[in-house]
Order: structure tokens, then C-alpha cells, then sequence
């Protein structure tokens, strides 16, 4: 073994290559591939020689005073590093924990979606079927499950699997295209394509609540309502399986014939919304009078005024801004979030002081301007520049927005001055198709639905590496800082050893 001792420094660099190449590749693709693993065992083969044909100058070495300061500092070493692996482990397994440092928590999960996390009834697989050939969307999907996992208390669970490779389990469930997302909970069964956050709480949900809801709107939701149409001058019943009515601002006043439909319907408890526009933009009836506004003053005690909220302190005076939110479940996630919404030329809707609350349905304003807002009652102003009338104008703060709770028969509705921030332009902005959601999810009695739903990614230009930046940060971080620091301390060993000779 001695006539071969010659070769064990060569040994010894070549098994600190293969170790240092085993690191960049492993950071270069990711994963630990056949590559690595051999560079790993190549480095450690080269490693074992070199120990063997030392192996008398080490058992020398041993006995000396230097190999018990070495041991001690070996020990120190091996303690620090036993240390380091117990935190990363505590930290990727039970105790894991991100932060997300993006403006808006654009890679954190909505609100919404934990909540339909936490209230899962069973335990939910998800099967994401995912080829090579979309290695990026494989690896956002990747990421984006484990968040779910995450958050999910041990009810969700998830694998991805190249349907070329496994043709077989792919054809078992039904799969036909690249990038098919199964959600399985029980025997039900959600499928998506291509989804992102929206999609897959969106299945959740279906899955959670395989009931079917349908949503009348007179004359689409993603949480697992059905949207239909209903002309209430052809028929004067309300389908027994509407679980909300929506009147969507109406063009033209309702009739006493539609408003009577309407009446029995909410007096057998059903839920309802109501998006009025102000009278300057709806038709009047040939009598000049709104049976549908009187009648939600009377059974409901709701007043929805006849005048035009201005707000001088929006940037168009006739866009008023929610800067309050009254104390409901259909609020509570946007304050303690901060999210406005924003009404376009609204009209004032406010609980009348006059009805009996004791026995009566419970009005509660639900938005409201701020005090600097008023509603204007002379609508040829609005041309000229309106201003505020003390005495005849109604003053800030204004109510937008409230909510009816009839306690005798469960029956709900929501009432908006304004139907504009429903639709599709102003639907995405701020917090209005939150607004909307939430509104339909109470009144029909789905409180646990109620949230802020997934969020549109907003873009970011992405960080572009070259495969050459990457590998000269893989060999800094792995090679010359370490080596640096060992060639530190053998320039400190040698100049005492060179010092005390």
C-alpha cells in the first residue's frame, strides 16, 4: 500500500471535484439525478482509497496532542451542523412556515381559499396529470399544491404524473388532455385545465357543496351557483329552486304585478339583492310612482332615496367610494383586509328611521361614503356642477348599501343604490365583485363561502438567469467559499507552526 501512498493526494482532489460537481449539478437541474448520484459516489469511492492509503499516517496522527484538538473541533463541527439539519427539518415538515414579501401577497394564498381549507368535510387527492413538455407549468402547479397541502390540516394530498409515461392511470380516470387537474373527494370528482388559483378553489368548492344553487337574475358565478333569467310579467311564481332572486337594475320601474311575485316569494324566506339605479337613469311607469321602492319601504323598512350621491372626494364626483362598512359577515373579510369598493352615480339606500326594529325585519347599513359626500337632489346640477343645499340635500355620511334580516321567516335581502358596480368593467375593480359575491352568499345562507376570492396574478417580470450565471453562483457558494475558508486556516496554521519553530 505504501509504493501506491504517492498517489492518495491526487485521490483525495479528485473525490473534492466529484463532490463539488455533484453540488452543480444538483443545483443546475434541480433535482437529484442519475448524475448526481453518481458524481456522489464516485467522490466518495475516491475518498475511501485515499483514506486507506493513509491510513497509517492517520493512526500516527490519532495519538498525537493535535488529533484530540482536531476531535474537539470535529465534534463542534458535527454538533453545529446536527444543529442546523434539526431546525431545517422542524422547518420544512411540522413547523414550516413562508413569507410572502410581494406587494399584494401575490404568492400567497386568498383568504378564501384557506377557508375552504380549513372547513373540508373529508379528505381531498388531488391527481394533476402533467407531461415534460410543460415542465413550467408542472413546477407552478408544483409549488401552488403544496401550498394547499399546507394549509389544509393533513386533508389534502396530491401527486403529479406524466400521462405519456403512465398511460395506463391516466386512461383509468378518464384523462384526454395535457395538464388535466383531478380533484377527488369521496366518490365526486372535479376536473380543470390549465388552472390556476381560482380554478382549483373553485373545485373545492364544487366538491364541498355538490348541491346545485340556482341564481335567478330578472330580466356567470363561479362558486357553484347556476345563473338563470326569469321574467316575473310572464309568470307569477318564483321557481321553487331559486335560492336567491337578483333584480339587476331594472331599466324600467316594476310593475305592482311583479312586485306582488316578488312579495310572495320573500314571504315564504326567500333571499334576495337588489341593485336600483337612480330614477334619472331608469324609466319611469306611466303613473309616475315605483311600486318595488315602496314596497321595500313598507315590508322592509328599507328608503332608497331619490337623489344622486356625490363624493368630492373622488377623483369624478358622481364614482362614489366605500369608506365604511357596517358590522355584517358580507364586510368582514374587506376591513380586516382594507378593501374599498366604488359605486358609479348611486343613489342613497338607508334604513327608515320610522319602522318598528322590535318586530320588524333588522336594517343594517352596510356601506357608506364619507361625511364629505352628500345626496344631491337636483339632478340638473350634475351638468352644471353640483354643491351642497343645507336644509335640502341630504348630508354625509351616506348610505349606499344595506342589509334586511327578517327574523319571522328567515328571509334576507340586500339592498345596493347601484347596479354599475356589478358589471363586468367595474366588477374587477377593487373590492366590488367581492362585494357581490359575498352579498349572494349571505342571503342565501352560505355564510362559510363568504371571503375574498383568489386573485388575479398581477405581472412581474420574471428573474432571467443564464445557465452560466447560475453555475458561477453554484461554484462560489459551493467551491470557493468553503475552499477559501479552508485555505484560510491553513495559512493560519502554517505562519504559528513557521512562528514557534
Amino acid at each position: 500500500m505504501r509504493a501506491y501512498s504517492r498517489y492518495s493526494p491526487i485521490l483525495a482532489f479528485l473525490g473534492i471535484v466529484a463532490a463539488m460537481a455533484a453540488g452543480v449539478i444538483r443545483l443546475l437541474q434541480g433535482e437529484v439525478s442519475v448524475y448526481v448520484q453518481a458524481s456522489i459516489a464516485v467522490a466518495l469511492i475516491l475518498l475511501a482509497l485515499y483514506l486507506a492509503l493513509e491510513a497509517e499516517t492517520i493512526q500516527k496522527w490519532a495519538g498525537g496532542r493535535q488529533a484530540r484538538y482536531g476531535a474537539n473541533a470535529v465534534a463542534a463541527s458535527l454538533a453545529f451542523v446536527a444543529i442546523i439539519g434539526i431546525a431545517n427539518y422542524l422547518s420544512n415538515s411540522r413547523y414550516h412556515k413562508d413569507w410572502d414579501l410581494t406587494e399584494n401577497q401575490q404568492n400567497s394564498l386568498a383568504q378564501q381559499t384557506i377557508d375552504v381549507l380549513n372547513g373540508l368535510p373529508q379528505p381531498v387527492k388531488v391527481t394533476a396529470f402533467i407531461s415534460g413538455q410543460n415542465d413550467s407549468y408542472r413546477t407552478s402547479t408544483k409549488r401552488l399544491l403544496e401550498q394547499y397541502r399546507d394549509h389544509a390540516n393533513g386533508k389534502f394530498s396530491f401527486e403529479i404524473v406524466d400521462p405519456v409515461i403512465k398511460r395506463s392511470q391516466a386512461a383509468q380516470m378518464g384523462v384526454t388532455k395535457d395538464a388535466t387537474v383531478i380533484f377527488q373527494l369521496g366518490d365526486r370528482k372535479e376536473e380543470t385545465n390549465f388552472g390556476d388559483e381560482k380554478d382549483f378553489t373553485s373545485a373545492l368548492i364544487r366538491l364541498a357543496h355538490p348541491e346545485k344553487r340556482v341564481v335567478y337574475f330578472t330580466v356567470g358565478e363561479r362558486q357553484n351557483y347556476t345563473v338563470q333569467t326569469l321574467n316575473l310579467l310572464v309568470t307569477d311564481t318564483i321557481p321553487s329552486d331559486a335560492a336567491a332572486i337578483v333584480v339587476a337594475g331594472p331599466q324600467v320601474t316594476y310593475t305592482v304585478t311583479e312586485t306582488l311575485v316578488l312579495s310572495k316569494y320573500f314571504d315564504g324566506g326567500g333571499g334576495g339583492i337588489f341593485l336600483i339605479d337612480p330614477t334619472i337613469q331608469v324609466r319611469q311607469g306611466a303613473a309616475g310612482d315605483d311600486p318595488l321602492v315602496d314596497w321595500l319601504a313598507k315590508s322592509w323598512g328599507v328608503n332608497v332615496g331619490n337623489d344622486v350621491v356625490v363624493d368630492p372626494a373622488s377623483s369624478r364626483p358622481d364614482v362614489a367610494f366605500a369608506q365604511g362598512y357596517g358590522s355584517s359577515p358580507i364586510t368582514e373579510k374587506l376591513l380586516s383586509q382594507n378593501l374599498t369598493s366604488v359605486y358609479p352615480l348611486a343613489r342613497s339606500v338607508s334604513a327608515d328611521q320610522n319602522a318598528n326594529a322590535a318586530i320588524g325585519p333588522q336594517v343594517t347599513s352596510l356601506v357608506s361614503t364619507g361625511p364629505e359626500a352628500w345626496g344631491e337632489f337636483d339632478f340638473n346640477s350634475l351638468n352644471s356642477g353640483p354643491k351642497f343645499d343645507k336644509g335640502t340635500d341630504q348630508p354625509g355620511p351616506v348610505s349606499l348599501a344595506v342589509t334586511a334580516d327578517n327574523p319571522s321567516n328567515k328571509a334576507r335581502i340586500v339592498v345596493f343604490g347601484d347596479s354599475d358596480f356589478a358589471t363586468n368593467f367595474f366588477a374587477e375593480q377593487y373590492a366590488n365583485g367581492d362585494m357581490l359575491y359575498n352579498s349572494v352568499n349571505w342571503v342565501t345562507g352560505n355564510t362559510d363561502l363568504i371571503s375574498i376570492p383568489p386573485k388575479d396574478q398581477s405581472f412581474r417580470a420574471p428573474l432571467d438567469l443564464s445557465t452560466r450565471t447560475i453555475a458561477t453562483f453554484g461554484l462560489v457558494s459551493l467551491c470557493v467559499l468553503p475552499f477559501g475558508m479552508l485555505l484560510i486556516g491553513a495559512a493560519v496554521v502554517w505562519n504559528r507552526r513557521t512562528r514557534y519553530k
